[in-house]
């Protein structure tokens, strides 16, 4: 592992179409042109509101989860999570069951479910290196987040998030600064098979809901 990594460049990983829907999606370090100004980037003839619709099939999923959240778990709930676990079905990502684990006086918030959606989602791009964090996950109606952490040899801690805001005419890019650019080409098909892939996953293992 490299005493020094740099994420300067990290985009959203590339992912073949002619691959199947199970292949990790794999990372793409390419550089795009960047500007500083947001007014800028031009619209494209493109409809992303298939993309918005997704977002609020996890929002929609996530409220009603919450509102289950909102009750007060069994006393004996540690138990039942205990018992439930050798299952030989047991889906340790389902909402429910991760209430169960908090045990009888602490309850799940959205916050919890975004944090498990995010971890969820992290793992579509395949396996992590050592010593590696990556989260993606849906945050509201048109904005998706990136976020990788590595520590390298040192014990420094590297850290790249990116936040994607679709627009129903084109997706913009923000990096720190801020700095801005619109996807396109490949990077474009990448991020919209990403969010297929996540809504389908999240939706089925942490809501137990299917599209």
């Amino acid at each position: 592992m490299d005493s020094v990594i740099d994420k300067s460049q990290f985009q959203i990983p590339n992912f073949s179409v002619r691959q199947p829907a199970e292949t990790p999606i794999q990372e793409m370090t390419n550089q795009p042109a960047l500007t500083t100004n947001k007014a800028k980037i031009k619209d494209v003839d493109n409809d992303f509101s298939d993309l918005i619709k997704k977002s609020w099939q996890i929002i929609e999923a996530r409220q009603k989860a919450a509102q289950f959240l909102g009750k007060n778990n069994p006393k004996n709930a540690r138990l039942i999570w205990k018992r439930a676990r050798k299952s030989a079905n047991f889906n340790p990502y389902f909402y429910k069951n991760q209430a169960l684990k908090l045990g009888p006086f602490k309850k799940m918030t959205i916050r919890d479910l975004v944090d498990l959606e995010s971890q969820l989602g992290g793992t579509i791009f395949g396996a992590l290196a050592e010593n590696q964090e990556r989260k993606f996950f849906n945050l509201d109606e048109d904005t998706w987040i990136w976020y990788e952490a590595q520590v390298d040899d040192n014990g420094q801690k590297h850290e790249n998030a990116i936040r994607y805001e679709v627009k129903e005419d084109k997706i913009i890019k923000v990096y720190a600064g801020p700095r801005y650019s619109a996807l396109e080409g490949n990077e474009l098909d990448n991020f919209e098979r990403a969010i297929l892939v996540y809504t389908r996953l999240i939706l089925e293992k942490i809501y137990g809901q299917t599209e």
